[in-house]
């Protein structure tokens, strides 16, 4: 074989392979589309805010400090944890409120 030859196989392995990979993404997405369409954007935001409450809790239980319900300690809290953006937290906060309110 070339060494153009070798080239050509080694770079047909490599789209094979990512072809693959992208198959593997596909399959997931749609298990992520059906676990959204099975339980609603709203309960999957809050399964994922109540984690990272849960997280914030355990944290607060370990450093006592500041005022219980400081929000810009909560803000902190969930940057550092790299939970959310803040317009996602935003949002959050404005469905949470709307069910509160109903």
């Amino acid at each position: 074989m070339s060494q153009s030859e070798d080239v050509k196989i080694q770079i047909q392995k490599i789209l094979i392979s990512i072809n693959d990979i992208t198959e593997k993404i596909k399959q997931e997405m749609g298990m992520i589309n059906e676990m959204v369409k099975a339980k609603g954007h709203l309960t999957l935001t809050i399964d994922e805010a109540n984690d990272m409450l849960a997280k914030i809790a355990k944290k607060r239980v370990s450093n006592p400090t500041g005022q219980l319900l400081d929000t810009q300690y909560i803000h902190d809290e969930f940057d550092s944890l790299n939970a959310f953006d803040p317009i996602t937290m935003d949002l959050i906060t404005q469905k949470l409120m709307a069910i509160m309110d109903t």
